[in-house]
């Protein structure tokens, strides 16, 4: 019996999920931003602009859906005391799960938007009826924020734990996230250690379900063709059966999806007690394990496309990941024995 888990639920829409335009501090306004991604391949962009949700549906055509978003700011006191880099600071995407989510969450009427208050916050749908809200930087008021986003219908990510400098001991405190931003190529472009996959092996490890995101957290200062431009560096594939809004976020909130800097991933499904996957020219292609050590296959010339390992369900979660002779991965999120266990 064969056990689909990637690549047979539709199609594979290839996303960005953490975007900046020039209503915070991008370089590009939304339309442009549109313009540039959609020539290039992408189907959805996430405009997650710094602490605004201001939706994009003018944006939305047959070919290129639009998700609401902000990214939302938590500042240690050190930085607020004028002391930057003695704490983090920490960034959580938050996207509305429902078109019509566009009330901006945990908001405060005169605190805590940096870029173009007095442009942005016209353009803004607020609850009214509720009290400004103060941002704290303890564990509780973090966990606090995730679970406040969570109720009001958004999936929320933490970014770029390397830029943030965030204490992986505080990370693994955090509770409720949908997901990690294993790579964001902003900052590994920048220098900064922000491919995380062996943070986020332990956050798995230490029992939280969080899925992987890889995103370029575009401003688009600098052109295409510059050393460091990270425009179209890495994305999110989302496996949906169509554009429609809903279809789109419950693939993201139901893990349908991997995540890559450079090749696809095909398909990956369990038969005959084994782990079977398929991909582009690949010079590894590695299987980690939640509680023993990994199993791997290398190209021992020409690069390898498919490759069948056998299934340990002994041994907790696996999540594949395949890499290519540029040295770029693509990666799933991890597959739990009664989501893969055949019946």
């Amino acid at each position: 019996m064969r056990k689909n888990l990637l690549g047979s639920k539709g199609q594979f829409y290839k996303a960005n999920l953490h975007c900046h335009t020039t209503l915070s501090d991008g370089f590009l306004t939304p339309e442009e931003v549109k313009s540039l991604y959609k020539e290039n391949g992408y189907s959805v962009v996430a405009f997650t602009d710094h602490d605004v949700l201001i939706p994009h549906k003018d944006l939305k055509d047959d070919n290129f859906l639009p998700l609401n978003g902000l990214e939302f700011t938590l500042v240690s006191p050190a930085e607020e005391a004028g002391e930057p880099g003695k704490h983090p600071t920490i960034h959580l995407c938050m996207i509305g799960l429902e078109e019509d989510n566009v009330t901006t969450p945990l908001y405060h009427r005169e605190k805590y938007i940096k870029y173009h208050p007095e442009t942005v916050r016209p353009l803004l749908t607020v609850d009214e009826t509720l009290p400004d809200y103060e941002r704290g930087f303890e564990i509780r008021d973090i966990n606090e924020v995730i679970a406040t986003a969570r109720s009001k219908g958004f999936f929320v990510t933490y970014n770029h734990p390397g830029w943030s400098h965030d204490d992986p001991r505080r990370i693994l405190s955090y509770e409720g996230l949908n997901a990690l931003e294993v790579y964001n190529s902003l900052f590994v472009k920048l220098g900064y250690d922000d491919c995380n996959q062996y943070l986020y092996d332990g956050m798995l490890r230490a029992g939280q379900k969080v899925f992987p995101i890889a995103a370029d957290d575009n401003h688009n200062k600098y052109p295409l063709g510059h050393k460091l431009c990270n425009t179209f560096c890495s994305w999110t594939q989302i496996e949906a059966e169509n554009l429609d809004y809903r279809t789109v976020t419950k693939a993201l909130e139901d893990g349908s999806f991997y995540i890559s800097n450079g090749p696809a991933i095909h398909s990956l499904f369990i038969e005959d007690n084994s782990i079977i996957i398929a991909c582009d020219p690949a010079v590894r292609i590695v299987v980690t394990h939640d509680t023993e050590r990994l199993q791997r296959k290398d190209a021992e010339h020409e690069g390898i496309t498919s490759a069948t390992f056998k299934l340990r369900p002994e041994s907790g979660w696996f999540r594949v990941t395949v890499y290519d002779q540029n040295g770029n991965f693509a990666m799933t999120r991890p597959y739990y024995p009664e989501e893969y266990t055949e019946a």
